[in-house]
């Protein structure tokens, strides 16, 4: 089994490599210029987003391509239209680049931002309505990318990714700076939390890649979230049961000019077609994260 996987240096794509790796396939991992492993015994080609134009020539064909790369998903740069439109270009690229070399089979990582904001149960069904750039732009991408593969007879799975958790995640999401501040005993501000929520281990998201690769599933989308949702004020508590803060949590100190997301998730068509199920609980993703920090510095709890 060949695969080739893009944005293996960020978050998810760290983990999948080290799925495949585990798995014994033959992998490709491609990687911003500068990206340095440990990669185990991976190929590993560097490459631009904007040079996905001529990817398929340098891998050659591969039984399945995974594309994760894309630039701006975070904070301000997700309301970028530029700069989404180029990720949306340059991922069609590389898709139809890679099916030129033969590729039979594309994975591409979509978001709960392409249902836009939901406040019933979201499924595969739900009628996507992105309201941000980046939304819309991961949704259009997978219409395109759908379009080019069924003109070259491959298969193509979209699994939208709701919210993913655990050790190097980035420094600025919820429970990152969350823990941090409840290791130090700070002040931790929220909304008032009352907004549902699903938060999905990291290992269980590169498992749902994994299988999305190998199994005669259906093409489509599929939502890639723990199936389990609580109020995000839960979430909190239990982190603060957990690290035995002393931090006071400030619920009601932060507010949002526009309407919170509700992601109530069904992923029942991910279980019966990829005979997926997500196994690492919350409480244990935490754990998890924090042993990773290793054991705390005496002068991380003085102010």
């Amino acid at each position: 089994m060949k695969v080739v996987i893009t944005g293996a240096a960020g978050f998810i794509g760290k983990a999948l490599a080290h799925r495949v790796q585990a798995a014994g396939w033959e992998t490709i991992l491609v990687t911003r210029p500068g990206h340095n492993g440990p990669w185990g015994k991976a190929e590993v080609l560097p490459a631009a987003l904007a040079d996905y134009k001529t990817l398929g020539k340098r891998t050659g064909g591969c039984d399945c391509f995974v594309h994760l790369a894309w630039a701006g998903t975070r904070g301000k740069l997700r309301a970028d239209p530029d700069l989404q439109a180029k990720n949306k270009l340059y991922s069609t690229q590389g898709v139809e680049s890679m099916l030129q070399a033969g590729c039979r089979r594309i994975v591409i990582a979509g978001s709960q931002a392409e249902y836009g904001p939901q406040q019933g149960q979201i499924t595969e069904k739900t009628v996507c309505r992105p309201n941000t750039a980046y939304g819309n732009a991961k949704f259009q991408f997978f219409q395109e990318a759908s379009e080019l593969c069924a003109r070259y007879g491959a298969a193509c799975r979209e699994l939208r990714v709701f919210s993913l958790f655990g050790p190097g995640d980035a420094e600025d999401t919820l429970i990152t700076s969350t823990l941090r501040n409840m290791r130090e005993n700070a002040p931790c501000q929220f909304t008032q939390g009352n907004q549902r929520w699903d938060y999905l281990y990291i290992s269980d998201a590169a498992e749902a890649l994994f299988r999305s690769c190998i199994e005669g599933c259906s093409d489509g989308c599929y939502n890639i979230a723990s199936g389990i949702s609580r109020p995000l004020r839960e979430y909190i508590e239990k982190m603060a049961d957990i690290t035995g803060t002393k931090s006071p949590l400030l619920f009601g100190a932060l507010s949002s000019a526009s309407p919170l997301p509700n992601l109530w998730t069904d992923i029942s068509k991910a279980r019966q077609e990829l005979g997926w199920e997500p196994k690492v609980p919350f409480e244990t993703g935490i754990q998890a994260i924090l042993k990773a920090w290793g054991p705390q510095k005496p002068s991380d709890s003085c102010h």
